[in-house]
């Protein structure tokens, strides 16, 4: 995982939706997942940038919606896929 790429998710969140960190963390276990294991999971994935940011905006599994608008949604799951290292530039 690249420390730059954390720091950037982080000061995003503080800024925009610190909600999230009751949840998620950078690494390690929570009551959802680190986002360096959603970035695992999505970024093999095909469109994995819109599906992570639907799922963010709209909710899924546990995560409920309206945590973020669309845009905010999108901002953070480019920056969630970021943290992995076999992300798609």
């Amino acid at each position: 995982m690249n420390p730059t790429h954390a720091k950037a998710l982080l000061s995003y969140i503080h800024e925009h939706n610190p909600a999230c960190l009751q949840c998620h963390s950078i690494s390690g276990a929570g009551f959802g997942p680190s986002f360096e294991s959603i970035a695992a999971n999505y970024s093999s994935r095909a469109n994995a940038e819109n599906l992570l940011a639907m799922h963010i905006a709209h909710g899924f599994g546990r995560m409920p919606p309206g945590f973020a608008n669309d845009a905010q949604a999108t901002q953070l799951a480019r920056l969630i896929l970021s943290l992995s290292v076999t992300s798609r530039p």
